[in-house]
């Protein structure tokens, strides 16, 4: 969990995750993500997705439509006992085209996506 200062809303914020383990990596994880405004409110989120254990690289994508202060929460697990940690890299906060992005009007946020390799 960490905070990001988004200014000029909407944008796009990308992570890159990397899987760090002193134990053989899972064969597969489960990863999701959420970005909570300062109000404490889930604004957007990433369904969660099985990646791999032998991917190279985890991309998450959240929307942000208002400035200020947000915390990004990751969340995974792994079906194992191994003990996993990640380095996380911010790549970016940019300007988002929010039709490349869809809103859950059920639940209130924006979708988020998550992407590996």
């Amino acid at each position: 969990m960490f905070n990001v200062s988004v200014e000029n809303a909407p944008v796009a914020i990308t992570l890159e995750l990397e899987v760090k383990t002193k134990e053989k990596v899972p064969s597969e994880l489960w990863i999701g993500a959420n970005l909570i405004n300062s109000s404490g409110m889930v604004v957007s989120t990433t369904p969660a997705v099985i990646i791999p254990g032998k991917a190279k690289s985890i991309l998450i994508y959240l929307v942000a439509i208002e400035s200020g202060m947000h915390t990004v929460w990751l969340s995974y697990n792994t079906g194992s006992v191994t003990e996993i940690g990640f380095k996380v890299e911010l790549l970016s906060i940019k300007p988002a085209d929010l039709s490349v992005f869809e809103y859950e009007e059920e639940w209130g946020v924006w979708e988020g996506k998550i992407e590996y390799k």
